[in-house]
């Protein structure tokens, strides 16, 4: 995921092109949303991520929320949600889907 410099001039609605090596792959700007984080409302850049994997393989998407605010680590990543569709060599499919949310940040506690 980029920094916030790089959401600065992004427009919800418009879809970019990923240059990734083993993927084809589009990020959309979706409109912001809050969450609440920790007990904490976070104002969050939403990207819409679709891809298709190499040979046909299957595909992959992710919604990735991105806190404005500098103060969340790990590069303001709130929350991933994440879907994957295979195609198994014994004809078998396969769909895999995950929810990443970030619960709390801030100082250890001592």
């Amino acid at each position: 995921m980029a920094d916030l410099e790089s959401f600065a001039d992004w427009e919800i609605g418009k879809v970019r092109e990923e240059k990734a090596e083993a993927i084809k792959a589009t990020s959309e700007r979706l409109p912001d949303e809050t969450l609440e984080i920790g007990g904490k409302k976070v104002e969050c850049i939403v990207i819409q991520m679709n891809g298709t994997l190499p040979g046909g393989a299957g595909t992959v998407a992710g919604k990735h929320y991105v806190c404005k605010s500098a103060d969340v680590p790990l590069s303001g990543m709130v929350k991933l949600e994440s879907v994957q569709n295979m195609a198994m060599p014994t004809g078998a499919k396969v769909e895999l889907k995950s929810s990443r949310t970030l619960v709390e940040w801030g100082r250890g506690k001592e």
